[in-house]
């Protein structure tokens, strides 16, 4: 099935886009522009999660290349599909994706990183312990190289907001936030 959503062409054959079906927990949230090479990968580390309610938004930023296929291939019916006419870039698609997210926190993924398996769950539960918190990132780890590399963002509020200034202090693809 399709709807028109703001330009783009959205694709859900899910119970999820029925009025009946109450809000998944978490909208997961990635935009794609002809990520086709890593594309399976990722959406499988999200299929694969230990935490099973939540929404999966696939913006695709106007691709080229194979990537809508490559979602659509999947059938999984928490997979839902929007299709942008042109590129937008990826802050144009996030925001997309933001309004049309339906769950309580939105966790954002990259078209090319993996999810461990326990990463929803371990968000979730920390999210729900800590409901003064709004964002929750991780470190991550880099792959594809010789050596083991491993980016430690700042875990403290003080430091976040004071690295606000720079740079950001969040691995977006890591982050869940309340919406």
């Amino acid at each position: 099935r399709a709807c028109s959503l703001d330009g783009p062409t959205r694709f859900r054959d899910s119970p999820i886009n029925t009025m009946s079906k109450q809000c998944p927990t978490v909208t997961v949230l990635m935009a794609v522009y002809n990520g086709q090479q890593y594309l399976p990968e990722a959406i499988e580390s999200i299929l694969s999660q230990s935490f099973t309610d939540f929404e999966f938004l696939v913006i695709d930023d106007g691709s080229e290349a194979s990537s809508p296929a490559i979602v659509q291939s999947y059938g999984d019916p928490r997979i839902c599909l929007i299709r942008n006419a042109t590129n937008r870039c990826l802050a144009a698609s996030l925001n997309i994706g933001i309004a049309a997210a339906t769950g309580r926190y939105i966790a954002r993924m990259d078209a090319d990183d993996i999810s461990l398996p326990a990463r929803l769950s371990q968000q979730v539960d920390f999210m729900e312990a800590h409901q003064n918190v709004g964002v929750c990132g991780t470190w991550v780890e880099i792959i594809g190289i010789d050596r083991k590399l491993v980016w430690e963002y700042p875990s403290d509020c003080d430091t976040i907001q004071a690295r606000l200034l720079f740079d950001s202090p969040l691995a977006h693809p890591s982050t869940i936030f309340n919406r």
